[in-house]
């Protein structure tokens, strides 16, 4: 979902500054705004505009589970510029680590030892444009740290598994 707390206008000045330094790529964005901001929408999708980012941004909102798994499997990277920092509470973040994708993102504001910079996910040690930009070129040329990361998140996914959860509630529940 595109709603405040996203970092969707870091997210759109990161892909500005990536374009306007020469680099194709695309951006597929994916889901809806929340029904609490309906106007956030809007201004979003006029900010792709005001920047000239048509043709590099595409904006698909809100697609069946299938194309969303399709776009996810095809895709290099992903980009997460949360405001609140990286968490397993991310349900973006949990989807692309179960497709194994490595992901780009802000640094978890609660500490998450399980969670590691550069094996799991990879996020700059500053949360600003320069910084994300830098490692999102990096990400866009580096094939050995693509390779890493999706190894991380696929190693990763599998503590998120249903059954994993289930066996440690039960280990919490019985003691």
């Amino acid at each position: 979902m595109i709603y405040p707390g996203k970092g969707m206008d870091v997210l759109l000045d990161v892909v500005e500054a990536v374009k306007n330094k020469g680099y194709q790529f695309q951006l597929k964005l994916i889901g809806g705004s929340i029904i609490y901001h309906p106007a956030f929408n809007e201004e979003f999708l006029n900010k792709i505009h005001q920047k000239r980012l048509e043709g590099v941004v595409d904006y698909l909102g809100l697609l069946p589970a299938e194309q969303v798994s399709q776009w996810l499997q095809a895709s290099r990277f992903l980009f997460f510029p949360y405001d609140r920092g990286i968490s397993d509470r991310r349900g973006t973040f949990m989807a692309a680590l179960a497709h194994g994708k490595p992901v780009l993102t802000a640094p978890p504001v609660v500490p998450m030892p399980f969670i590691k910079n550069r094996l799991h996910a990879v996020w700059p040690e500053k949360t600003d444009v320069s910084n994300y930009t830098e490692m999102f070129i990096k990400l866009l040329m580096d094939n050995e740290l693509i390779r890493r990361l999706e190894q991380g998140a696929k190693g990763l996914s599998s503590c998120f598994t249903w059954e994993r959860i289930a066996s440690e509630l039960d280990l919490v529940l019985r003691s």
